[in-house]
């Protein structure tokens, strides 16, 4: 079974609060408040919690602004919206309500989509500087190793060349050898 639905009616005498006070707050403090299918106004408990936090924060002095701010901040008002915005069906919503609606979900997509794009940025950069890092490791490797037969190879010619004759030796017969 469901949860137990109020009407304005019953919401006014639960939290003493006026009819009309019940739907300037609704204006005043932007609560999405569900419609049944004729139209009227629908509580559930998170809303009759809400008026009565919104009347305790009136009667201890606190004004419309403040007010206003808690209760944008409140997950519990969060948590109602949502719910609100589920029971609440495309042929009833206005049309500044069916944009917020889709801008909501729109913003949500992006959000989404960001961060599957960032998290896939960061993971070719991190596969990318592996990459890189083990090219570099290669390249110097490759590097020490032609360093290594070139001086092996400037050796072994220097020796060499020490050990022949010069043209000019061969020419006239003298030789470093003997």
């Amino acid at each position: 079974m469901g949860e137990k639905i109020y009407t304005i009616k019953d919401l006014s005498k639960i939290t003493e609060i006026k009819i009309t006070t019940i739907r300037k707050y609704e204006v005043d403090f932007d609560l999405k408040i569900p419609r049944n299918e004729m139209g009227h106004r629908v509580y559930s408990e998170s809303e009759v919690q809400i008026y009565r936090k919104i009347k305790a924060m009136k009667e201890r002095g606190a004004g419309t602004e403040l007010i206003r701010e808690i209760i944008v901040k409140s997950a519990d008002v969060m948590e109602q919206k949502e719910k609100a915005m589920e029971l609440i069906t495309i042929d009833r919503l206005t049309g500044a309500e069916l944009k917020e609606v889709m801008l909501s979900q729109i913003a949500d997509i992006l959000q989404e989509r960001d961060k599957m794009y960032l998290d896939r940025i960061e993971k070719l950069e991190k596969k990318m500087e592996h990459e890189l890092e083990s090219q570099r490791e290669k390249i110097c490797d490759q590097m020490k190793s032609e360093n290594e037969k070139l001086i092996k190879y400037i050796a072994i010619s220097r020796e060499e060349e020490s050990k022949k004759d010069s043209f000019w030796e061969r020419i006239f017969g003298r030789s470093k050898k003997g």
